[in-house]
């Protein structure tokens, strides 16, 4: 999600990991698995809610293989902030 001031300035990033959106019925769901990414426009970033991850892990809210891919999309994120990738899939 980008995020824009009142003035039009952009502020930075805001990504949310979720499962893929499914639909069910007529209406669509998806979980939020918790660990997020504040990337400010300077191309420095922030883990959000690290510690509540890692416990949903834990107390086996979220699988195994969510927890693996999880770590491995963020990972991913933050080096395509690093190395300028990430800000070339919004010019």
């Amino acid at each position: 999600m980008q995020l824009i001031g009142n003035d039009g300035d952009h502020l930075g990033y805001y990504v949310d990991l979720d499962t893929p959106t499914r639909k069910v019925g007529g209406e669509y769901y998806l979980t939020d698995l918790f660990l997020d990414l504040w990337i400010a426009t300077d191309r420095t970033f922030i883990e959000l809610d690290r510690e509540e991850f890692e416990a949903s892990f834990l107390s086996g809210l979220i699988t195994p293989y969510q927890y693996r891919k999880v770590n491995r999309v963020i990972e991913t994120l933050k080096d395509k902030v690093i190395h300028g990738d990430f800000f070339q899939l919004f010019s």
